[in-house]
């Protein structure tokens, strides 16, 4: 049993061997006809090619030769990873290795030395690179170095078990657990489950009420526009009574759905939360902008705003209750509060119409591991016939887990959190009806992914993309109407601003999806999913209303990488645990499967688990091609940014690992006629009068009095303050 677990855990080392044969196809394509793709003018297409030749292996060993010479230096760079995975040796690939320890890309050294480690041993000169990225401040470089480590193995302990011992005191937990794995193979020491037990003490109870607040209908004015208000939850697919679920308990949620419309078919387009909200906020997929890496720190495009500066212009109050998980800090000019301080419209101006979000977070992931003691805390929310029997809960359990006390009992307490968060629901559609504003208020609900349990979050099967979406808008909504057409979380951004009569910057990637801007449906969705904390991943697919694409570009990984936050789930040690007893039966090894296909197919309808991959199966290639095509179209058009290896990307967005800072706004003067500019592209301004709110500028304004302006760009400090009297 030690054996096979010490096997598993290694996984990733001896996945250097080749995966196919030259003579075979990757994805449709042969050796040949994807090294010529790296000549392709477009960058997506050659670094796909890039990416995708490291599974031919050593049969590629003369591509991987010539891609080191490429000016593109993320080719550059897949070839030197591909190298060292296959161990390709040769005089002249060992010289321009050596040569490249000297690149300007500092990515491109330790992909050199990785390389040169696996090919010519793990030497001082070459570790010394790896260990100066593993003490880097940037996430992505850290993590890329601990991995190459996890790869090498055992062979590293001399020149590395310092330097990753030091690395481990990282107070960055993502670079933390990089570190964590990549000791267990350099020390071969292998992963060992630990109970399926939940802690006895401990934990924290999400709450949201804050009883301080006082209604205010006095505010709502005479103001004609509509408000529009998101309710949004973390990590639930639509486990809901409305959606059919026998064992939900959600009463308000089943009467919001009842009041208007149940989206049926909408999704993610990742399975986490801070990369789905950075789409959202921006409303672009991820992958276009560079925020596709859980907990990275971006600077988007020049140009690229947060939506609620669109509206904050038009004039609404804008609010966001709790969460502001973007990829990068909240600029000051998104909001006009935001915060957990900040609950809702209740400090809007008299008649000033509002855009507000108010974040539920009870039902996140971490909620359900945590103590029977403060799961006590849940119940007492709920009526007890609320309380879901994890006696019961094996009738309901997805394939995919074994039927056991530890997972009934984690979908026992995943359900009751759902119910915990519908009373919250339920408490903010009060103080609608308190403040006479439910009859002019659009309301969403929405989760940010699907369920926070294995396979789920963080995967872009159904179950971690799928999600609950309905929309209340009383005498423009016909009551209890189900929507089936595919809806992306994007939409929501283009769909709020259309509400408020916004014209959406040609940027955007979502299409409005109610009113009478509405958007035709379209036929695909896509979805990606990358970094993982500190688990690298690539995978891209599309879905339909019949079937599921993905496309795995690191097949000889694990389904289950080990994610230090993720492995503390009770039903993943215990997938673990079972699987190194080798007691998994059917659809439960599914998860836990030591490499993936190429490529994946499901018909969903016959289906809805996803275990039974029909990529291979001649009946299905025509629907496999076009969802094959349909996926590198979708990547193409966007920009795939996924395909540029995550240190590059960041050293290309913030050069030298250091946040610029936007430049100070100089405020023009001509009699009371006052305009303000600032020499950063891009940059969004904001203006403080005295005895006036802040306000987003928008243009030249009149005024004798004092302004006070700061401007700022996301993933750039905010400017210094300049202030102008008359």
């Amino acid at each position: 049993m030690r054996a096979f677990g010490f096997v598993a855990c290694l996984f990733v080392l001896l996945s250097i061997v080749s995966v196919v044969d030259a003579a075979e196809t990757v994805a449709g394509k042969s050796l040949k006809q994807w090294s010529a793709d790296l000549q392709s003018e477009n960058q997506t297409t050659r670094l796909r090619a890039a990416k995708t030749l490291g599974i031919f292996g050593e049969s590629a060993g003369d591509v991987f030769n010539q891609m080191l010479d490429h000016d593109d230096v993320s080719v550059v760079y897949h070839a030197a990873s591909h190298i060292g995975d296959s161990r390709v040796k040769s005089d002249t690939v060992a010289g321009k290795l050596t040569k490249l320890l000297g690149h300007e890309h500092a990515s491109v050294q330790v992909a050199a030395a990785y390389a040169l480690c696996r090919i010519d041993g793990v030497k001082e000169k070459y570790a010394a690179v790896l260990n100066s990225a593993l003490a880097s401040k940037e996430r992505g470089a850290a993590c890329s170095a601990a991995e190459m480590y996890q790869r090498i193995g055992p062979a590293a302990s001399q020149h590395a078990l310092a330097a990753l011992k030091a690395a481990q005191q990282n107070n960055d937990y993502h670079v933390k657990g990089a570190v964590i794995n990549a000791l267990r193979t350099v020390e071969s020491n292998p992963y060992k489950p630990e109970p399926a037990e939940r802690p006895k003490m401990g934990g924290r109870y999400r709450t949201w009420l804050n009883a301080k607040s006082v209604p205010r209908p006095e505010l709502a004015g005479d103001n004609k526009r509509l408000n529009i208000l998101w309710i949004s939850c973390e990590d639930i697919s639509p486990n809901l009574g409305c959606y059919g679920d026998e064992y939900a308990s959600t009463p308000n949620l089943d009467r919001l759905a009842e009041q208007g419309m149940r989206f049926s078919q909408a999704f993610t387009p990742a399975g986490v939360c801070a990369v789905v909200r950075s789409g959202i906020i921006t409303g672009m997929y991820p992958i276009s902008i560079g925020s596709q890496h859980m907990r990275s720190r971006i600077v988007t495009p020049d140009g690229v705003r947060c939506f609620s500066e669109y509206l904050r212009e038009a004039g609404y109050f804008c609010t966001n209750k709790s969460k502001t998980d973007y990829q990068f800090d909240s600029p000051v000019t998104a909001w006009d509060r935001q915060g957990g301080n900040h609950q809702d419209w209740r400090d809007r101006a008299p008649g000033q119409p509002f855009f507000s979000i108010i974040n539920l977070t009870i039902s996140h992931e971490s909620q359900i591991r945590h103590s029977h003691e403060v799961h006590k805390q849940v119940l007492a929310q709920l009526d007890s016939s609320q309380h879901h029997d994890p006696n019961r809960a094996g009738k309901f359990l997805p394939p995919i887990y074994p039927n056991t006390p530890a997972t009934r009992m984690d979908w026992a307490f995943y359900q009751d959190n759902i119910s915990a968060m519908d009373k919250q629901v339920g408490q903010v559609l009060k103080r609608l009806d308190e403040d006479g504003l439910s009859d002019n208020t659009i309301v969403i609900f929405w989760s940010d992914h699907g369920r926070g349990l294995p396979r789920g979050k963080r995967w872009i099967y159904d179950s971690g993309t799928h999600i609950p979406f309905i929309v209340r808008w009383p005498g423009q909504i016909k009551p209890s109407t189900v929507n089936d057409e595919l809806v992306n979380t994007e939409d929501l951004t283009a769909t709020t601003l259309a509400l408020a009569g916004i014209e959406r910057p040609d940027y955007m990637h979502g299409r409005v999806i109610v009113g009478e801007q509405k958007d035709p449906a379209p036929e695909y969705i896509y979805f990606h999913r990358d970094r993982m904390d500190e688990a690298y991943e690539l995978m891209r697919g599309c879905r339909d209303h019949r079937f599921k694409y993905i496309r795995n570009y690191e097949p000889q990984k694990p389904y289950a990488q080990h994610i230090s936050y993720m492995d503390k789930m009770p039903t993943l040690r215990e997938l673990r645990r079972m699987d190194i007893e080798g007691t998994l039966k059917g659809a439960e090894v599914t998860f836990m499967r030591k490499s993936k296909p190429v490529e994946e197919l499901y018909d969903i309808v016959h289906d809805p688990h996803e275990t039974v991959n029909l990529a291979a199966k001649a009946k299905y290639k025509d629907v496999l091609t076009k969802m094959r095509n349909e996926t590198i179209a979708w990547q193409d058009e966007i920009g795939d940014l996924g395909l540029v290896p995550e240190p590059i990307m960041m050293e290309n967005m913030r050069p030298g690992n250091q946040m610029q800072r936007t430049a100070k706004p100089e405020i023009v003067r001509e009699g009371d006629t006052v305009t303000v500019k600032c020499a950063t592209p891009g940059a969004s301004i904001q203006i403080t009068q005295p005895n006036m709110p802040a306000r987003l500028y928008n243009g030249s304004f009149k005024t004798v009095g004092q302004v006070r302006a700061v401007a700022t760009r996301i993933g750039f400090q905010t400017s210094e303050a300049v202030v102008s009297n008359p």
